[in-house]
């Protein structure tokens, strides 16, 4: 066994938060879920988490390979800022 650690969950509520904000500026969002070893797996320990993720060209992440244009980065950082604005009131 390499690890022993308990999956992280992501809180639901920011869940809803992040598919609305993408859904309201205009891009496709779908739940996802991911079995890397995140920091979330961590900071779920301390506090409610949730990711956002970008494509990646040919679905190639975490290696060489990996891709996202500035265009798929921006669109992540723009769900990202919008939804730090709804949670900061």
């Amino acid at each position: 066994m390499i690890y022993e650690d308990p999956p992280a969950l992501s809180d639901l509520g920011l869940i809803v938060l992040v598919l609305e904000s993408a859904h309201r500026l205009g891009f496709a969002a779908r739940p996802m879920k991911s079995r890397a070893y995140h920091d979330s797996l961590f900071m779920a320990q301390l506090c409610p988490v949730v990711m956002i993720f970008i494509p990646c060209r040919e679905g190639k992440s975490h290696c060489p390979e990996e891709y996202s244009s500035p265009q798929q980065i921006e669109a992540g950082v723009r769900v990202l800022a919008d939804c730090l604005m709804k949670l900061a009131g």
